[in-house]
């Protein structure tokens, strides 16, 4: 009897082993697979089927973890969907581009859900991809440098689907797939250790190096909560002072540099936005077009009504479900991290939504893998306070 008990009780060590493994290992891929799909193209292939598998084999701490709040709002939103899809798909659409949104927005509240205990190996993983991810843009850019002209490597980024040029002539910037997630990973290093640290800084030189005005906002207000909350907690000092006079020259700085990237874009990247915004809210404000619902004014931005992503992608999600869709969207993000008390969590995924409204880097999966760190970040930090939430 004891033989058999020690048997089933090895047999599901090593099942669970196994499926850790397997977990870890997929994981990997996914994350390798999304950093480094440029320049290798074909490694984008595998991010949605390797992250799917590392959902399936984690589904069971999502039962385990789910509320009953936020299983009955995850139901009214799985219901409006599961009605407007059904419309879209009747009268509208017979594509799967539907079907796609329509699982996306299911799926990324449930990823705050993936909780697992021993995540800091996952977390690890994630923290060493990304410093390769930062490696390969320093080396880019040393080396675009070093030939000193940005124009053979534009035209080699852009066959790739992204761009490299040169700031005021002498400054490298890389803009390719991939890169979104460097800004989820400096988040995450900064608030799980505020110290300076090697991680941290090679993470903020790949945002300047990725150069998006976006990051950077994200960055600003993600560094003013911290700040805010520091003065409130301590009381105010003359080395605060001090810091505070630092910080409104810097942040002059940040606006003078803020008004000059507008004038650089204001014949391109923000009148595209400008375009796409009035276009994006044209149609039914309340329930929107449909899931996967065609943008047929898109000819005026040279593009063709298929297009599915935009710089303003957020606003297509509003195009497509409308002011109630995005609203139960939201609520049940809130209510997901509602279950990670900590402040620090919902600063990371705050700035990380600011950073990706104005660039198609979200309702995707960057937004998944965000969630799901965002999620653990409790499991990642257990030597800080688990201080409460903002909500």
């Amino acid at each position: 009897m004891q033989n058999s008990e020690g048997m089933e009780q090895s047999s599901k060590h090593r099942m669970i082993s196994f499926c850790r493994m397997a977990v870890c290992f997929l994981w990997t891929i996914a994350i390798a697979a999304y950093y480094f799909q440029f320049p290798f193209v074909d490694l984008s292939a595998l991010i949605v089927p390797t992250f799917a598998a590392y959902l399936l084999f984690s589904v069971k701490r999502i039962f385990r973890e789910v509320d009953r709040r936020f299983l009955l709002l995850w139901l009214l939103l799985a219901l409006y969907l599961t009605g407007n899809l059904f419309v879209t798909i009747s009268f509208f659409c017979a594509s799967d581009t539907p079907w796609r949104f329509y699982f996306i927005l299911l799926i990324i509240p449930l990823c705050f859900f993936l909780r697992n205990e021993n995540f800091s190996t996952e977390y690890r993983i994630f923290r060493w991809l990304s410093i390769c991810k930062v490696l390969f843009l320093i080396g880019m850019a040393s080396y675009m440098l070093y030939v000193g002209s940005y124009e053979p490597f534009r035209l080699w980024a852009k066959n790739l689907g992204g761009d490299m040029y040169f700031v005021y002539d002498f400054f490298p910037r890389i803009q390719v797939s991939g890169n979104a997630l460097l800004l989820v990973a400096f988040l995450m290093e900064f608030a799980r250790n505020t110290r300076l640290s090697v991680y941290l800084l090679l993470l903020f030189i790949g945002i300047v190096i990725e150069g998006n005005f976006s990051f950077f906002l994200a960055v600003a207000v993600f560094f003013g909560y911290y700040f805010i909350r520091y003065v409130w907690q301590k009381g105010i000092t003359f080395k605060k002072l001090f810091v505070i006079l630092v910080a409104l020259v810097v942040g002059t700085g940040f606006c003078f540099y803020a008004l000059d990237q507008r004038e650089q874009k204001e014949d391109a990247g923000n009148a595209l936005r400008a375009a796409q915004a009035k276009i994006l809210l044209s149609g039914n404000p309340l329930v929107g077009e449909g899931l996967g619902a065609k943008v047929y004014d898109n000819g005026q931005l040279g593009r063709t009504a298929d297009d599915k992503y935009f710089e303003l992608q957020t606003l297509y999600i509003f195009f497509q479900i409308g002011f109630v869709g995005l609203v139960l969207f939201y609520l049940s993000n809130i209510l997901a991290l509602r279950r990670v008390h900590s402040a620090d969590a919902w600063c990371v995924y705050v700035a990380y939504l600011i950073g990706s409204f104005f660039n198609p880097y979200c309702f995707d999966t960057t937004q998944m893998v965000t969630a799901v760190l965002c999620g653990n970040y409790l499991m990642i930090t257990p030597h800080k306070e688990m201080s409460r939430s903002i909500c």
